[in-house]
């Protein structure tokens, strides 16, 4: 690594900070790129498919990565699914809420990363507002040699749902599956008597709403005999993780 590239994170206390770390083929970008930040634990990014194409080198990329740095850091792995893409968001997702939970200050080094896996962990990260990062890596005569430079990756904005709309998904995810829009009615205003002409223009904004939330793939509403089904999809289970 050239000497004249020095992190600004490197003067701060070193208590208290997760790296997440999605793991890929090349040991010494993982190993040069983890040194650059203050970190006291890592949890590595790993498929839970050990038969996936190029799983394999993965496992043995990690196994090597962490005999380096086992003496420096505490290390545990994350299994996720990597052939469900949002299912892996939803898992980096929790992972994050249960470091900051512990008080962890949390940062996404996706330097040594996969693509897809690579694609999940940034949009994890502009979902919680976890800063991540990559690196350029640093070649010497044709060869890998070390890290270059450090980047902070920018956020691109996010749709925000109004607090109606917000409201409405909460109350679905918290008791899914429904079976019907006036089911969900009844949840979010139970005071109200059925078919009364309040009953009926609070159902009709709360059909305006599903409408908008399903054509946006937030929620599923299936037909179900003379009912409809209405489920949380899991890029609607991405946004109220990362916004509750």
């Amino acid at each position: 690594m050239e000497k004249k590239f020095i992190y600004k994170y490197q003067t701060l206390n070193m208590i208290q900070h997760t790296q997440i770390l999605p793991v890929g083929h090349t040991l010494i970008t993982l190993t040069e790129s983890v040194k650059l930040f203050p970190t006291t634990k890592i949890v590595m990014v790993l498929g839970k498919n050990p038969k996936l194409s190029g799983e394999a080198k993965v496992k043995e990329t990690a196994n090597a990565l962490e005999k380096q740095l086992q003496p420096l850091y505490r290390i545990s792995r994350l299994y996720v699914d990597k052939e469900d893409f949002y299912g892996s968001i939803i898992d980096i997702i929790q992972l994050i809420k249960k470091e900051r939970e512990k008080g962890a200050k949390i940062l996404i080094n996706i330097s040594g990363s996969l693509r897809q896996l690579g694609i999940a962990c940034y949009i994890a990260a502009v979902m919680t507002q976890t800063d991540v990062f990559s690196t350029l890596p640093l070649y010497i005569k044709g060869e890998l040699s070390g890290i270059k430079n450090v980047y902070k990756l920018p956020f691109f904005p996010v749709k925000e749902l109004s607090p109606e709309a917000l409201e409405i998904l909460t109350t679905i995810s918290k008791n899914e599956p429904l079976n019907s829009i006036d089911q969900l009615v009844s949840l979010l205003n139970p005071s109200l008597e059925k078919n009364s002409t309040a009953y009926l223009k609070e159902r009709s904004r709360i059909s305006y709403h599903l409408k908008k939330l399903k054509d946006e793939d937030f929620i599923h509403i299936q037909p179900q005999g003379k009912t409809r089904l209405l489920q949380v999809s899991q890029l609607g289970m991405i946004y109220l993780l990362s916004r509750t």
